[in-house]
């Protein structure tokens, strides 16, 4: 986890970590996915986003917290998509393989290969359309860069991811 927000029904950050007690925060309080949590009372992970405090890429996975049975906030643990990315390198994949985690909407997470450069950005159409057609597959594409490869993938029933 790199930080925790805390986040009114009107969509305001009440705290953040990242930012001293009694600071200034910002007027948005995250992405709207993560309105879901007010209108379902359900977790929600959210697709990478810019975070508004640090304008970088990031993640955030949120609960509800709830009163007397009504969901008053949203507490957010926010991901730096690096976090991913260690879990990916930890995997010791042939140094010449690719991986890459995206999310819902296609939009590269983490990627073990030149990440700064595509994070947050969407991944090759083939893939996005193949994965939103079929929840495992394998398919030749070319990657962002140009290199010819053979992608397998297996989307989550849980996150979409």
């Amino acid at each position: 986890i790199s930080n925790y927000v805390l986040i009114n029904e009107a969509g305001h950050q009440a705290l953040n970590t990242l930012k001293p007690w009694g600071a200034a925060l910002p007027a948005v309080g995250g992405p709207p996915q993560l309105q879901r949590i007010f209108e379902t009372g359900e977790p929600v992970l959210t697709d990478v986003f810019t975070g508004p405090v640090t304008g970088k890429p990031i993640l955030a996975l949120g609960v509800p917290v709830k009163r007397d049975g009504r969901t008053l906030y949203s507490l957010n643990a926010g991901i730096f998509p690096e976090r991913i990315a260690k879990v990916l390198m930890s995997q010791n994949l042939p140094h010449n393989w690719i991986s890459a985690v995206l999310d819902s909407k296609g939009n590269i997470v983490a990627r073990t290969h030149e990440m700064d450069r595509f994070v947050g950005k969407p991944a090759v159409p083939d893939l996005i359309r193949m994965s939103r057609q079929s929840s495992e597959g394998v398919l030749e594409t070319i990657t962002l860069e140009g290199i010819p490869v053979i992608t397998a993938f297996s989307r989550s029933s849980v996150s979409d991811w």
